[in-house]
């Protein structure tokens, strides 16, 4: 029985080896199969979906054109949200010097106590009135910079899901 001990000592190293030469062997295999079916469909996905080089040119050069039009549009609109809004803050100023105006011609502090009720309600009321027209300008700036990417998202998934569905 010590013999078999030995015996099975001495060979448990090649068993380990030989196990781990053939997992090896075997990962090796599955990983250029999977790597050839891979490639075959990435092959198969881009000569389906790009028939030639000058159409590939051609898609890229839109998507590009896409992110331009897209600066555009960006551009222009903060530089017209950015003009109201200094806009704005010059009318604010106008009229907080003119409410100071109001304040020091008041004859009594219950005169100076209802001017300056009277003026924090306008100002609420005018932030809350501006901060919408704010967020609804901002909305209406996401919707027209979306445009021309969605417009390509939408190509790209048409060229390419076609394909890869099929």
């Amino acid at each position: 029985m010590a013999a078999t001990k030995k015996s099975a000592a001495k060979s448990a190293p090649e068993t380990v080896e030989a196990v781990v030469k053939n997992g090896a062997e075997t990962a090796t295999k599955n990983y250029e199969k999977a790597m050839a079916f891979t490639k075959d469909n990435i092959e198969k996905a881009s000569t389906m979906a790009f028939k030639s080089y000058d159409e590939a040119a051609d898609f890229n050069r839109e998507t590009l054109d896409a992110f331009v039009a897209t600066s555009n549009v960006l551009a222009k609109g903060f530089e017209e949200m950015s003009r109201q809004f200094a806009d704005y803050a010059q009318t604010v100023m106008e009229d907080n010097a003119a409410h100071a105006k109001r304040l020091f011609g008041a004859r009594s502090l219950p005169e100076v106590m209802d001017l300056q009720t009277t003026w924090a309600k306008e100002r609420f009321d005018d932030v809350v009135a501006e901060s919408t027209k704010a967020q609804e300008r901002s909305v209406k700036l996401f919707t027209e910079v979306s445009a021309p990417l969605n417009s390509r998202m939408n190509a790209a998934f048409e060229k390419f899901g076609k394909p890869l569905a099929g």
